[in-house]
């Protein structure tokens, strides 16, 4: 993939602490499959439709924006798909699942202890028998496939950089960045959710990198949790670059990276990339469901 989006932003912490910070801007790539989520799904989608494969089965809460992708990915690719739902179903369906029912997704919801079973050799062999030519992409595309199109974000131009920051979900992003870096680079994930990371199995074993680091304590409580501070830095962030952040991920990583400059974290005369992983569609769950006013749309 040819996209060039790096953009430059400034600021007077930035200055003062000498390094040049540049933004990788994946979610000007598409509105719904958005940003990371396309290089997570594009090798899934090739196999299965190398495979004659009729159906996309994936997984996420009723807020995720990896199922609206799948829905506007699968869709592009005139492919079926079905979403495994995390929860109850409700007359009315939030804006997330109303797009990508648009897209012509099914949705299954099921309870807790069902969805747990998400990642269980026997479940997913139970859906396959249930769905004849379905291909299972894991939630978040989470898997070798969704770690290989992962390797693809960073370019030729972006071996300048001494450090590349993402935010964290499953992990997979920060695989496949790590696995395209070069050594000289740090690579930095901010978890923005509970769970601490452990990437070793998507690391690929034939460099044996250990140029990375993972910063847990930015993630405000877990996914989807937030406050006051979270929301108004969100709104700061927009009014002086002109940036969408989404509130769970992008927003949680400028915010640690601001509080590591603080920390004199960075070398001077260093040039930063932090990657901006799209989603912020998401925004519009947190407005649904909080009342807020935040931003929607990449600009």
């Amino acid at each position: 993939m040819n996209f060039k989006l790096n953009q430059q932003i400034f600021s007077e912490q930035y200055l003062n602490n000498e390094i040049e910070v540049f933004i990788k801007r994946l979610d000007l790539i598409d509105p719904f499959i958005a940003g990371n989520k396309l290089f997570k799904l594009k090798y899934n989608v090739d196999r299965a439709l190398k495979e004659k494969k009729n159906m996309l089965i994936t997984f996420g809460g009723a807020f995720s924006n990896h199922i609206l992708a799948t829905a506007a990915y699968a869709n592009k690719k005139k492919i079926d798909s079905l979403a495994i739902v995390r929860g109850k179903e409700y007359f009315e369906l939030n804006p997330l699942l109303t797009h990508a029912k648009k897209y012509g997704m099914k949705l299954c919801f099921v309870s807790r202890k069902e969805y747990s079973k998400r990642n269980n050799n026997k479940y997913a062999s139970e859906l396959i028998r249930k769905y004849k030519r379905a291909f299972i992409v894991p939630e978040g595309g989470n898997n070798k496939l969704g770690v290989l199109g992962a390797e693809e974000i960073l370019e030729k131009e972006d071996r300048s950089f001494d450090y590349i920051i993402c935010p964290i979900g499953t992990g997979a992003t920060l695989s496949g960045i790590v696995n395209s870096s070069n050594r000289k680079q740090k690579v930095i994930g901010i978890n923005c959710i509970n769970d601490i990371k452990d990437i070793n199995n998507n690391v690929s074993q034939k460099t044996n990198k250990n140029n990375w680091e993972i910063i847990n304590e930015f993630n405000f409580g877990g996914f989807a949790k937030f406050d006051n501070v979270l929301t108004e830095y969100l709104k700061k962030f927009k009014f002086n670059n002109k940036i969408t952040l989404d509130l769970n991920y992008t927003t949680k990583m400028f915010y640690g990276f601001e509080k590591l400059i603080e920390r004199m974290y960075f070398q001077k005369k260093s040039k930063v990339l932090l990657i901006h992983t799209g989603g912020v569609c998401g925004n519009l769950g947190f407005n649904y469901l909080y009342d807020l006013d935040l931003p929607y749309e990449s600009n």
